[in-house]
């Protein structure tokens, strides 16, 4: 069974950095360290996953990093359109739960809405793509559609 002062403080935690840290979007490569974080008081969704960890290790709760993506409703726009983008959080092992995830940018525990791609003890060890270049130019362009089903829409499919 899970120790229900746990699941408290792991949401105290998490809800400390969601009102201590603003979260920006921070394009520019790399992971703050949490003394970083704490001394700037804002941070991208990689950082305050990075904190989170950091924190529950001290703890002696263990942690891992995770890179996925969010699905979020889109509030720069008047229809009711959904967002899907790159993100990070923040997941911690409970014994009789198993890892449960923490989104310190909302200050909530992560729903159906965050996808997970990877899981690593570390940040480096979730990127999606590593290496070196030489002198280069490219061009990068992504489009994402998603479809939400429901469960009646899923068993009529099975049935045929």
């Amino acid at each position: 069974m899970y120790d229900v002062d746990t699941l408290r403080l792991i949401d105290n935690v998490n809800k400390a950095v969601f009102n201590d840290i603003d979260y920006v979007k921070r394009y520019e490569p790399g992971i703050y360290s949490p003394e970083e974080i704490l001394t700037k008081k804002k941070g991208c969704c990689r950082d305050m996953a990075w904190l989170l960890v950091s924190i529950f290790r001290k703890l002696g709760i263990a942690a891992r990093f995770v890179s996925g993506y969010s699905i979020r409703e889109n509030k720069s726009v008047s229809d009711s359109s959904e967002e899907i983008d790159l993100h990070a959080w923040c997941e911690v092992y409970i014994t009789g739960i198993g890892w449960l995830g923490l989104d310190a940018t909302c200050g909530l525990f992560c729903n159906s809405m965050h996808i997970p791609l990877a899981a690593a003890a570390y940040p480096f060890a979730t990127a999606p793509v590593e290496g070196v270049l030489s002198e280069c130019e490219s061009n990068f362009w992504v489009e994402m559609n998603f479809t939400r089903k429901s469960i009646s829409n899923l068993n009529q499919s099975i049935k045929g």
